[in-house]
């Protein structure tokens, strides 16, 4: 009879290890599996975020201002943005004008706020006789804190009589 009492002790031990072996193996699985998960949800929310990627309109208008400054529109085609940073890049001759723009400094304008499709972003720009008839913008746009790459605008064509007073 102890013989049979310890047999049973010595299975129910090993049933128990292999509870055990069991019960971590199933831990570590659904550790993976969450990690999977949240991978996979942030895939997922990148993709929303990259298809709501904003889309500007190519041509550049320019208008005439008083003070020697030029106005310029960058149009919204398609996508929305709450946060927008223009920089003047590889165009020698061409400023944004601080004294129009709070939010200027040197070659960098940030605006703060919300843009839909068909929005404009004007900006003024000072144009000095030597510019090389380019304007090059390069473009970062940001959604809910989460900026999208930074993007270079195709060379604006400067119009004729910029850089001469308007």
């Amino acid at each position: 009879m102890e013989w049979a009492a310890a047999v049973i002790a010595v299975i129910s031990a090993v049933i128990a290890a292999f509870s055990a072996l069991y019960a971590r193996n199933q831990a570590q699985s659904a550790k993976t599996s969450a990690l999977a998960t949240e991978q996979m949800a942030a895939i997922e929310a990148q993709r929303r975020h990259d298809e709501l990627a904003p889309v500007w309109e190519e041509a550049l208008r320019w208008a005439a201002t008083t003070g020697g400054s030029w106005k310029v529109e960058l149009r919204l085609k398609q996508g929305r943005l709450d946060h927008l940073v223009l920089e003047i890049c590889d165009s020698p001759g061409i400023i944004f004008d601080v004294g129009r723009q709070a939010s200027v400094v040197a070659d960098r304008l940030e605006r703060p706020g919300a843009l839909q499709p068909g929005d404009s972003v004007p900006f003024w720009v000072k144009v000095s006789t030597a510019h090389e008839r380019r304007l090059r913008l390069r473009v970062t746009a940001s959604l809910e804190g989460k900026p999208w790459q930074p993007i270079v605008l195709p060379d604006s064509e400067v119009i004729a009589g910029v850089g001469e007073e308007p």
